[in-house]
């Protein structure tokens, strides 16, 4: 999966950013030294030298960007971008370390010589203050570097089977959305269960999942809400029943559509509307700035683990995992950050909008499920209008797996629930 993505743009991002703040200091500083005695002109002067020295270390690196770029022979080249990635997250770490020997050095300053001189006091103070903006400056940033790329070219979701299908039936027609970071693979065997009483299914692809991950970073909450929207609207002006069915983040995108749009029955399988428990949101927030904006989920991965090797071999189903170098590219495989605020902002908007939703509703959840915890299912279900059939099933997040334990006490309910739809609208009829 790649990204968009310029190291030479970002590089001479942030020494604009470095000259900024620099032009600022420095003009703060003369101000200080010109117009006030004591505390504040020691202040000022630090402020006014170490604006000036971020000025110049901030002109140099633009410089130093623009000619490293333009004597490139490919400033393109992965290899290339790969190598002044490491070089600039190393230069802003190292430059991390040397902020808190400053801000260590201007604490002692002001405790020293500053404890009955004013103007040493404020040297001090400047020098802390300074430290202070640098060792933020310099630690963010360098979590925000980006690599040269997300992952390497691996041959995924090839195979058809991961792509929308459509099964043509009767009147009476559903709507199938699988979750992240799946396919329509996850739900063909719900889909062939539904299709084989009858029901014309259709299950989407998800803008930016599967084969076109490559785009994921182009699209967000509001393109998937807009796909499923778009898919149930075009079912409900030809076929009558229409039965709306999510899995994981395919069921908050379910509930805001079905809360719009009014389908006939809702189906919900493991939702997901939020991650972790209350303390472990309230330290992800708190150490939010600090996190690198892509993370490696298979950087330790144990290739001789069966069920990985299951679940990988579903993603990426012509790869040799035997294969060294293909081990390598799969543990060098990075996610932005970005995409996971995405999830939760659609986890998020699908529990605001659970109020709004008057269809007839079935929630499945696994009693095992480590990802969407029972507990969260049941929050999320009091706040649908009308209480829905819920059913606890054996087996952990995956239930639309018919490998898994629950699978068939799955299909029944939701084969009961279909037939149910189509005898409530009989009757409406």
């Amino acid at each position: 999966m790649k990204e968009k993505i310029d190291i030479w743009k970002f590089q001479g991002t942030l020494s604009r950013r470095l000259l900024i703040w620099g032009a600022g200091s420095t003009l703060t500083g003369l101000i200080l030294f010109v117009l006030t005695p004591g505390f504040w002109q020691g202040f000022g002067i630090q402020a006014l030298a170490w604006g000036v020295i971020d000025g110049l270390i901030a002109g140099f690196g633009l410089w130093l960007s623009r000619k490293r770029r333009r004597s490139a022979v490919d400033p393109t080249d992965p290899r290339l971008l790969e190598t002044e990635s490491r070089k600039l997250r190393r230069t802003l770490l190292i430059n991390t370390a040397l902020d808190l020997v400053y801000i260590t050095g201007g604490i002692l300053l002001a405790a020293t010589l500053g404890r009955n001189n004013p103007a040493w006091r404020g040297h001090g103070w400047g020098i802390i203050i300074q430290g202070a903006f640098l060792l933020f400056f310099d630690l963010i940033n360098a979590q925000c570097v980006p690599p040269a790329f997300l992952s390497r070219p691996l041959r995924a979701f090839e195979d058809p089977v991961h792509r929308s299908f459509f099964f043509a039936g009767g009147e009476a027609a559903a709507l199938l959305v699988h979750g992240f970071p799946g396919t329509p693979a996850e739900m063909r065997p719900l889909a062939e269960t539904l299709h084989k009483q009858g029901w014309t299914v259709q299950g989407i692809l998800l803008p930016g999942f599967g084969p076109e991950l490559s785009e994921i970073l182009d699209h967000g909450g509001k393109d998937w809400l807009a796909a499923v929207e778009n898919a149930l609207k075009a079912l409900q002006s030809r076929y009558n029943p229409v039965l709306l069915v999510g899995y994981s983040l395919g069921g908050a995108l379910s509930i805001r559509a079905a809360g719009r749009l009014r389908p006939d029955g809702l189906v919900l399988l493991s939702p997901f509307w939020r991650l972790g428990t209350a303390l472990q949101r309230l330290v992800g927030f708190v150490l939010r700035p600090f996190l690198p904006r892509y993370f490696r989920p298979l950087q330790k991965a144990d290739f001789s683990d069966p069920n990985l090797r299951r679940s990988l071999g579903e993603f990426f189903p012509d790869i040799d995992l035997e294969d060294p170098q293909t081990q390598e590219e799969i543990r060098d495989l990075q996610v932005p950050l970005s995409v996971i605020r995405q999830i939760m902002q659609t986890g998020r908007g699908g529990y605001r909008s659970a109020r709004s939703v008057t269809a007839p509703s079935l929630v499945v959840q696994g009693t095992g499920d480590e990802l969407v915890r029972p507990g969260n299912t049941e929050e999320l279900i009091k706040r649908l209008s009308s209480p829905p059939r819920y059913l606890e099933i054996p087996g952990g997040h995956n239930v639309v797996d018919n490998r898994e334990p629950g699978w068939g006490i799955l299909e029944q309910a939701v084969l009961e629930f279909a037939r149910s739809i189509r005898v409530d609208e009989k009757l409406r009829a």
